[in-house]
């Protein structure tokens, strides 16, 4: 059973008047000061010290300055992030789940940290986020599936601060605990039931002594279920930590927070320690951490014997439907041979399977094996009523670099739909999928001329600096300002 938080209260609260202040030592006047136009790049850590093994999620989170004046400021926010696991030692080794792979978020005791960008959650498209100085939320867009503890991602750099420089001060409110239950249609594959738990937190804040320029806000947290099992809440959070305010620019500096998640049954007590820490980065570290995160290692595959390939070949049509499917996890993970064109005349027909995880693998798998006659029906599976077959199929037609695919891609980024995927898959793509992305830029919503900037800041050629030169002074800033960061990478590339 996997569950995460829902939770919109935070900042609003505060709003509501929902401090408590346990202080009354003057304090120093901490306002956000954030410039419109401006972009906060931060270090982001997450691990999870689960039984068999050590959860990661690692990456880099950008802040965006959409507009900013003394009633409110606009941000946008958006995490280039990645998961990982090591086993621990003496540990059976972990084998993830057969459901839906879920890139770039990190599942752990009961939270989902990471919404995807299907759910509309905060590692999609940037959603927007209106705070005042203090921090306290005025307006979002967008789903937020994080817990307060964390904060969702267009939040999670933004923490309240203290009003009219009081030392301590409260945020409580109501929460919603979200299960997911797996439910067996088969024994190789399930579906998700949603159960949601009320649940109430508090967070309690207090500033300590200044050095410098910089201020350490220390709070505590406590998350618990108003369901209980034997006594005790089926589900609860408990942690501390430490933001670090730069007084002079107005920002966060860095997030520390510590917190042990436990869950509770009638058999058995799951406790998990988990750690977060979030750094700004400047100078030779942001350079660093960008190339870094720009050119991720990607693991060598391997081909497969020429024994293995027959042996799996004929597994793929077994009516042994675990048979089948440990096929097609094996030819999904290898480098493909001169003997594609035999793999993929057996895949192709399944793609049609009426088990949507079988359809998800074999997708999959012809970004692999798969040629000009896959794009097509590839390109069918984009209506597929399973968000991970879309995404598995959206990531083959990248690899396949076949120019067929950059105008439906492109076309689902105008609709706002997969942002996340097509945008990397028309990355993949590479120049064949320009005059598609080019397009883009004259579309009459911000969100995909912003989506157009960021892919031409990895694609583009001589041919889209006109454009960009016009959209570098385009009225949403946002757009403006990917506009000249992609004209400066295009520039370059001459």
């Amino acid at each position: 059973m996997k569950t995460f938080l829902l939770c919109r209260f935070p900042c609003a609260l505060l709003l509501l008047g929902g401090f408590a202040s346990l202080a009354t030592a003057a304090a120093p006047d901490l306002r956000y000061q954030f410039k419109a136009g401006s972009n906060h790049v931060y270090s982001l850590h997450l691990e999870a010290d689960e039984p068999r093994q050590i959860a990661t999620l690692d990456g880099l989170v950008t802040l965006a300055v959409k507009s900013a004046n003394p009633d409110a400021i606009t941000l946008t926010a958006r995490g280039a992030l990645h998961n990982g696991s090591k086993a621990k030692e003496g540990a059976p080794r972990f084998r993830p789940s057969m459901g839906p792979g879920m890139g770039g978020m990190l599942r752990v005791g009961g939270f989902r940290f990471g919404a995807p960008p299907f759910s509309g959650g905060p590692f999609a498209t940037p959603d927007e986020i209106e705070i005042n100085a203090q921090g306290q939320v005025l307006r979002e867009s967008g789903d937020t599936a994080l817990p307060q503890a964390l904060g969702a991602l267009n939040r999670l750099l933004i923490e309240p601060l203290p009003p009219g420089g009081k030392a301590t001060f409260e945020v409580d409110g109501n929460c919603t605990v979200i299960l997911e239950e797996k439910v067996y249609v088969t024994p190789m594959s399930y579906r998700l039931k949603e159960v949601r738990m009320p649940a109430r937190e508090k967070v309690v804040y207090t500033i300590g002594p200044a050095e410098g320029d910089v201020v350490p806000l220390r709070k505590t947290y406590e998350l618990k279920t108003t369901a209980t099992v034997v006594g005790v809440p089926r589900f609860e959070m408990k942690g501390e930590g430490t933001n670090t305010f730069d007084v002079k620019r107005g920002l966060l500096r860095k997030l520390e927070f510590s917190a042990t998640i436990t869950e509770a049954s009638a058999n058995v007590t799951v406790r998990t320690p988990l750690k977060l820490i979030c750094s700004l980065l400047e100078g030779e570290a942001l350079v660093a951490a960008q190339k870094a995160a720009a050119a991720p290692p990607k693991p060598e595959l391997k081909p497969l014997s020429a024994d293995d390939r027959t042996s799996l070949l004929a597994d793929l049509r077994s009516p042994d439907k675990a048979r089948r499917s440990v096929a097609l996890s094996r030819f999904g993970g290898v480098k493909a041979d001169g003997n594609k064109a035999e793999v993929a005349a057996v895949l192709l027909p399944m793609l049609k399977d009426t088990d949507h995880f079988t359809r998800q693998n074999v997708a999959k798998a012809l970004g692999i094996w798969g040629a000009a006659d896959a794009v097509e029906p590839l390109l069918a599976l984009l209506t597929d009523t399973q968000f991970n077959v879309r995404w598995a199929a959206i990531e083959s037609l990248g690899a396949l670099h076949d120019a067929r695919a950059a105008a439906p891609l492109a076309r689902m980024i105008a609709d706002k739909k997969e942002t996340f995927q097509c945008s990397q898959a028309l990355k993949v793509l590479g120049r064949v999928a320009e005059p598609e992305v080019l397009k883009l830029l004259a579309d009459t919503k911000p969100e995909p001329r912003r989506e157009a900037c960021q892919i031409l800041k990895a694609i583009g050629s001589p041919a889209s600096l006109p454009a960009l030169e016009k959209a570098a002074s385009d009225g949403d800033p946002l757009v403006a300002m990917f506009a000249k960061q992609a004209l400066k990478d295009v520039k370059e590339r001459k």
